[in-house]
C-alpha cells in the first residue's frame, strides 16, 4: 500500500518526522506499507516512489528476512533510477580522506540529516550497483531465495556472488580509482568550445563590416546588415 500525501507538511504528520529532516518516504516491509511525500517539493516524486516500492518489493522477496540497512538502501537506490555519478565528487572525497562509514556502522541504521546522510545513502548505492554489475548472472534472484529460506546475510551473499561482504566492499573501494573529475572538465571543454565559436563568429561578423565599409559610398549595401544579406552580396 503507497499512501501519498498531499503537502510536506501532512507527511511529517503522518510519520512522525521532525521539523528540518528532509525525508520524503517512508517504507515498512512488514507491514508492507509505504508514505510518501507527494508534493514533489523535496525531491521527484517519481523518484521517490520508485524507491519506496523497491523497498516493499525486496522486502516481500525475501520474505521478511532481515538485510543490513546499507543493502537495502542502496537498492533502492539502484531500482529507482538514482544517477549514481551525481554524488561521485562527494563520495570520492570522503573516500580520499578515508572518512566513510564501515559497512557494521551502516547495517542497522543511516545518519538523518545533513551531509553524513547524503554521503551514507551514496556509498551504499555505490556498493550495491558495483555488487549487482560485478555479479555472476542471477545473483539478485538467488540472494532473495537464501534470505527467504532463513539463511544469513553474509552466508547468502558468498554463496550467491562468490565473495563476502567485506571483500565486496574492498574490491569496490579499490575500483573506485579516486576522485572523479571527468565531468567538471567536460563542463570546462564545453565552455571552452563556445567561447571559441563566439570568437570565430564575431571574427567573422567584422571581417564582413570591413568588407561592407570598403565600398564606394552610396551603394546600397553601405549600411548595417545581416550575415545571411552580406552574403547574397558576396554571390553577386
Amino acid at each position: 500500500m503507497l499512501v501519498i500525501h498531499p503537502t510536506h507538511q501532512a507527511f511529517a504528520r503522518a510519520v512522525g518526522s521532525r521539523r528540518g529532516q528532509m525525508i520524503v518516504g517512508i517504507a515498512s516491509g512488514e507491514r508492507a506499507v509505504a508514505h510518501i511525500d507527494g508534493s514533489g517539493a523535496l525531491a521527484d516524486l517519481d523518484e521517490v516512489i520508485a524507491h519506496e516500492v523497491a523497498h516493499l518489493l525486496l522486502a516481500q522477496a525475501v520474505g521478511g528476512a532481515r538485510v543490513p540497512r546499507w543493502f537495502d538502501e542502496g537498492y533502492a537506490e539502484h531500482a529507482c533510477g538514482s544517477l549514481e555519478w551525481a554524488s561521485r565528487e562527494l563520495l570520492a572525497d570522503h573516500l580520499e580522506m578515508g572518512r566513510l562509514a564501515s559497512l557494521d556502522e551502516l547495517s542497522d541504521s543511516f545518519p538523518r540529516d545533513g551531509q553524513a546522510a547524503a554521503v551514507a545513502y551514496a556509498q551504499s548505492h555505490a556498493l550495491v550497483a558495483y555488487l549487482l554489475r560485478e555479479a555472476p548472472a542471477g545473483a539478485l534472484p538467488k540472494l532473495a531465495r537464501r534470505l527467504r529460506a532463513g539463511e544469513k546475510f553474509e552466508n547468502a551473499v558468498i554463496a550467491a556472488t562468490g565473495m563476502s561482504v567485506s571483500a565486496w566492499d574492498e574490491a569496490w573501494r579499490r575500483d573506485f580509482h579516486g576522485p572523479s573529475r571527468w565531468y567538471p572538465w567536460i563542463a570546462f571543454l564545453a565552455g571552452a568550445s563556445g567561447i571559441a565559436m563566439s570568437v570565430l563568429c564575431l571574427l567573422a561578423y567584422r571581417a564582413i563590416r570591413r568588407r561592407i565599409e570598403a565600398l564606394d559610398e552610396g551603394d546600397e549595401y553601405d549600411r548595417p546588415i545581416s550575415i545571411r544579406r552580406a552574403r547574397r552580396w558576396r554571390r553577386r
